[in-house]
């Protein structure tokens, strides 16, 4: 039995867009925007980049504070004391109200870069996966013998890794090493409430876009109303169970992106089940890509 994953990456492929989010998720029910997918019309089929938040300066340190006024040792003389007045002096105009504003070193933020780490290409004559990653041009994914489902391939760290199928009937998917150690997992996960609700609020500002867009947009929307099903709250996440450092969750994420769309190419149903229905909002098991916001 696997430990508690330490990493867990959710998966997240609207059938719609061309380019997709996997996000880190953190315990207090946050994400955070890792890794950018793109899916690609030619070879290859899959480029990836990684998100990282843009270089923000840190705010400039409080002004020193005024000096304490002089002293000589003797009080003033009263000669030199401010008399009161009978009536107040005539103040200055009254101040000019402005909205407030952003400090200088937190307006006009550059948005997070984003660094290609390696692509994903199938082949259209055998199950072979080709990866590219890093430094390194070409990494093979091949399948150790004609009746196995797995798919190998060679780390230059730990060597022979192999993702490999761990239930053929639900079709997850599991990482092991030469010792057979669980080292990830592509499988489903429950998705934080924190996330469904944005998920809600989402689908709830599309439902009436789409009902003021029109008559016509109004029937479809009674038609999917009726054929809504029960919220799922299950989404797919890279379940990572070992202290991985940033080159080899690069790995993960390559090599097992790369499965996964070998195994939606070849297996229309389980890519009807891994994607979902973009007409059907219900239907969507994934978290939004709106938590890039």
């Amino acid at each position: 039995m696997d430990h508690q994953p330490v990493h867990i990456l959710s998966y997240h492929r609207p059938k719609s867009q061309s380019t997709f989010i996997v996000s880190r998720q953190h315990g207090n029910g946050t994400a955070t925007p890792v890794y950018e997918v793109a899916r690609l019309s030619s070879k290859p089929n899959l480029s990836i980049s990684r998100i990282q938040p843009a270089y923000q300066p840190a705010p400039p340190p409080p002004p020193p504070p005024p000096p304490p006024p002089a002293q000589y040792g003797y009080p003033p003389h009263p000669y030199y004391q401010q008399q009161p007045q009978p009536y107040p002096p005539p103040g200055p105009f009254p101040p000019q109200q402005f909205p407030m504003q952003q400090p200088p070193y937190l307006m006009n933020q550059p948005p997070p870069t984003r660094t290609t780490i390696g692509t994903v290409t199938l082949s259209s004559m055998s199950s072979k996966i080709t990866l590219s990653i890093h430094h390194i041009a070409e990494v093979k994914m091949k399948r150790p013998d004609f009746l196995a489902s797995g798919h190998q391939f060679t780390h230059p760290r730990h060597g022979t890794l192999e993702w490999k199928e761990s239930d053929l009937f639900e079709k997850r998917f599991k990482l092991v090493d030469s010792n057979k150690t669980v080292l990830a997992r592509f499988d489903k996960w429950k998705v934080p409430d924190q996330q469904l609700q944005q998920q809600q609020q989402q689908q709830q500002q599309q439902s009436n876009s789409s009902f003021w867009g029109g008559s016509s947009s109004s029937k479809q929307t009674k038609t999917k109303t009726k054929k809504k099903k029960k919220k799922k709250k299950k989404g797919w996440a890279f379940q990572v169970f070992v202290n991985a450092d940033p080159e080899l969750l690069d790995w993960i994420v390559v090599s097992g992106l790369g499965v996964v769309e070998y195994r939606i190419t070849s297996d229309k149903e389980w890519e009807e089940e891994l994607l979902g229905d973009d007409d059907d909002d219900d239907d969507d098991d994934s978290v939004w890509s709106a938590l890039l916001g």
